[in-house]
């Protein structure tokens, strides 16, 4: 398992896990079988509430795109609000 500051991701032939941690908040995307055994295994040593897919993190909204596979991160409830 390689990391990157708030950054750790296990790669293997057949799988990709990557975890993004800011204080108390974090993101897992993978294989959802893998993601299933890494949200176990961390669970059995730390607190943690799964609140499912990703929607807001650090301010940002998370939109999902499942035909591309893409996640696009937005800012758009703060620019309304900064307009209004």
């Amino acid at each position: 398992m390689r990391s990157e500051n708030c950054l750790i991701f296990n790669h293997t032939s057949n799988s990709l896990i990557i975890i993004a941690l800011y204080v108390d908040d974090g993101i897992m995307a993978g294989n959802t079988i893998n993601a299933i055994e890494v949200k176990f295994s961390l669970n059995s040593g730390y607190v943690m509430k799964d609140l499912g897919q990703v929607r807001h993190i650090l301010g940002c909204g998370v939109v999902c795109n499942t035909t591309t596979n893409a996640l696009f991160c937005t800012q758009r409830l703060h620019i309304l609000s900064a307009v209004k």
